[in-house]
């Protein structure tokens, strides 16, 4: 499986928010940690799927990014 995110949400412009993306071709099964991190600003945290994530789909984790950050901000995940 191949995962990614992105820095979106709320606000638009400075989100505090990252989605998780299934950026492969298989499914990525619930109960698979995700790790990720946002270096610009050295946030991190871990993520355990509650239910399967389909190729092309993403799950919204929401108020993780202390202050926000600008949208689209370099965004790193592994599983």
């Amino acid at each position: 499986p191949m995962a990614g995110c992105v820095v979106k949400g709320q606000p638009s412009e400075f989100p505090n928010d990252i989605a998780l993306v299934n950026k492969g071709l298989m499914v990525i099964k619930a109960g698979t940690t995700v790790k990720w991190s946002v270096p610009l600003i050295n946030a991190n945290g871990s993520y355990k799927l509650t239910s399967d994530l389909a190729p092309g789909k993403n799950v919204a984790l929401v108020n993780v990014l202390p202050g926000g950050v600008e949208a689209g901000s370099n965004c790193k995940v592994s599983l």
